[in-house]
Parts: structure tokens; C-alpha cells; sequence
């Protein structure tokens, strides 16, 4: 398992290279969870907007690459945690 976070402001993009993984969303702050769940594969692209949070199950040994819209600042990075339920 990867990730499990969300971001306030940045956007992050995603290519997968290699192998097979699921990706759990949910939006962060509704009322009654909207969790989807994707499969994708190697050539699949896809754009986390910020505040939704994502979690990534590694299905098989997988390769990926991954792009912000904003430089993390290592003093205060945009990469929150939930520790209660969604």
C-alpha cells in the first residue's frame, strides 16, 4: 500500500510503466463517503485533484512515474493524512 494521503493545493499526475495496480479515492470532507476504486495498468495516465484523498494497492511488482503542479517545501509539505474515517 502507497500513499494514503491528500493534498490541500497540489495536483499530481501519474503514469504507470509497469505491472497492475488498484487506486482508492475518496473525496475529502463529505458527509457519506464516495470512495471509487480503479484498476490500471501499464499506459494508463491519471490527475489526482487536490483533496481527494488516494491510496494505491500494488497488485503486482509495478513501475510508476508521478508529477506535481507545485514543488513540495520540505518545511511545510502539502501532504495530509486521515486518521479518522473519510
Amino acid at each position: 500500500i502507497r500513499g494514503n494521503h491528500y493534498h490541500k493545493a497540489t495536483k499530481e499526475l501519474f503514469i504507470i510503466l509497469e505491472g497492475k495496480i488498484e487506486v482508492v479515492l475518496d473525496r475529502v470532507g463529505k458527509k457519506y463517503s464516495n470512495q471509487e476504486t480503479y484498476k490500471v495498468k501499464a499506459g494508463d495516465v491519471f490527475l489526482i485533484e487536490p483533496m481527494v484523498l488516494h491510496r494505491f494497492n500494488v497488485i503486482t511488482k509495478a513501475k510508476w512515474l508521478n508529477m506535481l503542479n507545485k514543488r513540495i517545501e520540505q518545511a511545510n509539505p502539502d501532504i495530509h493524512k486521515i486518521t479518522e474515517p473519510v
